[in-house]
């Protein structure tokens, strides 16, 4: 992972990219991307969760878009394994783009249902 100031792309879209292989993920894989405000409080993520690289695959072009807040003071980005496996990441970007590129926040209000579900945890 890296952090660095994020002072050069306030206001702007940005896209991190990189191409990935990966060999027996069994968990899932993924770019990640994160936006940190004062006090390092999360503004915005992508950590490809709801896309996630699994399994066996060669080198694929993977890319994780934000849109950065004026508030925004440290840009994170890297690449995340969970569970056992491996990946690769190679020829790795970081640049603005303009807003023709569709952003892929992680919104958590999408990916998480409204209620509490298997209350029995037994599944």
């Amino acid at each position: 992972m890296q952090q660095f100031s994020a002072d050069r792309f306030l206001g702007k879209r940005v896209r991190f990219a990189a191409f990935v292989k990966a060999q027996d993920v069994e968990g899932w894989a993924g770019l990640w991307m994160r936006l940190d405000g004062r006090f390092s409080v999360t503004l915005k993520l992508d950590n490809m969760q709801n896309r996630p690289i699994r399994g066996t695959s060669e080198w694929n072009l993977y890319s994780c878009v934000l849109d950065v807040p004026p508030e925004t003071e440290v840009i994170n980005i890297g690449i995340l394994l969970s569970g056992k496996g491996h990946v690769w990441m190679d020829n790795t970007s970081f640049q603005e783009v303009d807003h023709s590129v569709p952003v892929t926040e992680f919104e958590i209000r999408k990916e998480y249902p409204e209620y509490p579900e298997n209350m029995s945890f037994e599944e």
